[in-house]
């Protein structure tokens, strides 16, 4: 099974076109280098057990594919540059946010790119007269090892002048540390059980000693000659020591790791302006998003800083999310809490900042109800009139009351302050005069006169000056 990974890596990576039918491996496209180096032109149909077919080639350890596989490799390294040719429109940032009183009215978008190496490392282990061979493929990003399936991803192949591929001497180390601990577990695998049979033929080999010794020592006991036995059982204890030592370095586990193929592969990140708009104003945002991993950079509310899925825009143009958003209490448009930040000091109404006043008596803040121009004064610091005004500037009648200047109920006659309450027109001579100048008609001398504007007997309207 191993075996078969093996040699489906290699296709694969060599990007030749094949598929398994059953039991057969059948490579129905490849390049040309290859075809050459092999001698043989496609299709190939490989089997790694059970019976051979026709044209089919059974592929064992040590058959003449594998032999030409790793010299294929060995005389092949190189340093290959793909692109993942990924793109983002709006479509695609409407599937990670939505907008709630706004919409997107265009986006720019600036692109920069990112690296990631794969590195692809033939392992060859030799044991007991025996060799594996495996390819492994390791790819290491600008955080570390990642695991990725080009399959996935629509591949073109890239530029030179698109990227510059910098130092990759980091890359390639962590790739090996990598390397390292994929193969432990094989590694594990055959040491014990080389040591294994290492321990049983030790075995074998001291008690076939052992046995030797004891019958040399028994036949040269018989024969008398037990000054000979030291000789002999040292020279075979050497004897023995050789062999065990043999034993153990073809027991032992020589393991290989060549460098065969460095493929650059390149993607974009997007850095994007969003121009969003509403009923109320205009704003832009700007968000980045990694293609590889499909993640978009978070859009926090300006406000309380919280994660949006929902972006509204409020009239002053923040993004906010949709609870920290408020209507200014003068004009209804909505506003984040940044700003709604100026309150009425009268009626604590929340204003923005086109929507208040500063009283400049005082120095504070006013809703424009509550702040009159043009004085830019507060309802506090002025006096209400009569007539409804409000100001700073009154006038006083001769009869106590205080009128201000906009009602314009102060009359000067005679050098003194009258109000209208207190002066009258006189329909005789069309002028103004004070109200006790009006006395009883003198006219036509009536008693009952007692009208003071009109003669109540000639129903004439008289002032001082025509009374007589």
């Amino acid at each position: 099974m191993e075996l078969q990974k093996f040699v489906e890596s290699f296709f694969t990576n060599l990007k030749a076109e094949w598929k398994n039918e059953g039991d057969v491996l059948v490579v129905t496209k490849i390049n040309k280098e290859f075809e050459d180096y092999y001698g043989k032109k496609v299709p190939y149909k490989f089997v790694f057990s059970g019976e051979v077919k026709g044209d089919e080639e059974l592929i064992a350890k040590g058959s003449s594919l594998l032999k030409v596989i790793a010299a294929f490799l060995e005389n092949r390294g190189q340093t290959s540059l793909v692109k993942i040719n990924f793109n983002f429109d709006k479509i695609d940032i409407e599937k990670f946010l939505k907008f709630k009183n706004c919409e997107i009215q265009s986006l720019t978008k600036e692109n920069k790119f990112s690296k990631i190496v794969r590195f692809s490392f033939q392992t060859t282990f030799q044991y007991l007269n025996d060799k594996e061979q495996s390819i492994s493929e390791i790819s290491v990003g600008d955080e570390g090892v990642m695991d990725i399936h080009l399959e996935k991803y629509p591949l073109v192949e890239g530029k030179k002048t698109e990227i510059e591929i910098g130092d990759i001497k980091n890359h390639y180390l962590l790739a090996k540390d990598k390397l390292k601990l994929m193969l432990e577990p094989k590694i594990k695998r055959i040491s014990d059980m080389l040591d294994r049979k290492l321990e049983k033929e030790t075995i074998r080999i001291r008690e076939h000693y052992k046995s030797q010794i004891k019958e040399i020592q028994l036949s040269l006991a018989s024969k008398g000659k037990d000054e000979e036995v030291g000789d002999i059982t040292s020279k075979l204890a050497k004897e023995e020591e050789f062999f065990i030592k043999d034993e153990e370095h073809k027991h032992s586990l020589n393991i290989t790791n060549s460098l065969l193929n460095t493929t650059i592969i390149y993607y974009p990140i997007f850095y994007i302006t969003l121009w969003l708009k509403n009923n109320q104003t205009t704003s832009s945002i700007q968000i980045s998003y990694e293609t590889f991993k499909k993640q978009l950079e978070s859009v926090k509310c300006e406000s309380c800083k919280n994660e949006l899925r929902e972006i509204s825009l409020c009239a002053g143009g923040h993004v906010s999310c949709s609870s920290c958003l408020e209507k200014c209490r003068e004009c209804g448009k909505d506003f984040c809490k940044a700003c709604l930040t100026r309150t009425c000091s009268y009626c604590n109404k929340k204003l923005c900042s086109k929507c208040y006043g500063k009283c400049l008596k005082c120095g504070k803040i006013y809703c424009l109800q509550h702040v009159k121009k043009p004085e830019m004064k507060c309802v506090s610091c002025l006096k209400r009139c009569s007539c409804g005004n409000y100001s700073d500037k009154f006038e006083k009648c001769s009869c106590g009351r205080e009128f201000c200047e906009k009602c314009r109920e102060i009359i000067f006659i005679g050098g003194r302050k009258f109000c209208k309450n207190c002066s009258k027109l006189c329909n005789t001579c069309n002028k103004i005069y004070p109200l006790q100048e009006f006395s009883r008609c003198k006219n036509c001398k009536s008693e009952t006169c007692n009208f003071p504007n009109k003669c109540k007997s000639c129903r004439r309207q008289l002032c001082m000056r025509f009374r007589d």
